[in-house]
């Protein structure tokens, strides 16, 4: 069965910077599904959506930065699910090389998205791949602020699709899900974010510990 309206559906997004995995995990709410395209097809879609705005954060010195779309069908243990291999050409970040030096992996830029009760914890981002000349002391410099913001911005904002899922909608969510059975017990849509000014990290990516 293809994945459907009203589907709670996981898009892990990542490849591999300075020899470490990274991933960035999102959750969606199918809010309009036209036609019947594959998990693939819906990570396709996605990528081709918020690629330019999700790569001009990370510089272009990570040439494997964006590797794949991995898609989840959250609502059964045995829903969808398939990946998209992002193309070569499209897995570098578009942020200038850096002339000084790169932060570390587990260094981040931050990102909260925010929801309207207390069903759930707000979501959270952190995206590595900044240069030295992305920062001032512990902050990002008003550039890439700017950049961030955009970013966000999209993120929160309803995403409606072009091919190979013309038409269908998404819309960012926060799911809490059952450590025991894996499957989702809550779930609420985001309603904003916040851009975190300052350099903030992700112990998981320290060198030796993991994603």
């Amino acid at each position: 069965m293809a994945i459907a309206a009203g589907s709670l559906v996981e898009f892990q997004i990542g490849g591999v910077m300075q020899s470490q995995n990274w991933m960035n995990v999102w959750t969606f709410v199918v809010v309009g599904e036209l036609g019947d395209a594959t998990p693939a097809e819906w990570g396709e879609a996605l990528w081709n959506h918020i690629k330019t705005n999700y790569r001009a954060l990370v510089s272009a010195g990570h040439p494997t930065a964006f590797q794949f779309v991995r898609v989840r069908e959250m609502d059964s243990l045995t829903g969808e699910y398939g990946e998209f291999a992002i193309p070569v050409i499209e897995q570098p970040g578009t942020a200038p090389t850096s002339t000084t030096t790169y932060l570390p992996i587990f260094n981040s830029a931050g990102i909260k998205f925010t929801v309207s009760t207390r069903l759930t914890r707000p979501g959270q981002k952190r995206i590595p791949g900044q240069r030295g000349e992305d920062i001032s002391s512990i902050q990002w410099v008003p550039a890439y602020l700017t950049k961030l913001e955009t970013f966000g911005q999209m993120m929160d904002d309803s995403l409606t699709l072009g091919a190979p899922a013309l038409g269908s909608e998404l819309q960012l969510a926060v799911v809490s899900v059952d450590r025991t059975t894996g499957l989702p017990t809550a779930h609420q849509e985001v309603t904003g974010h916040l851009v975190n000014p300052y350099v903030t990290s992700q112990v998981s990516r320290k060198f030796g510990v993991g994603i």
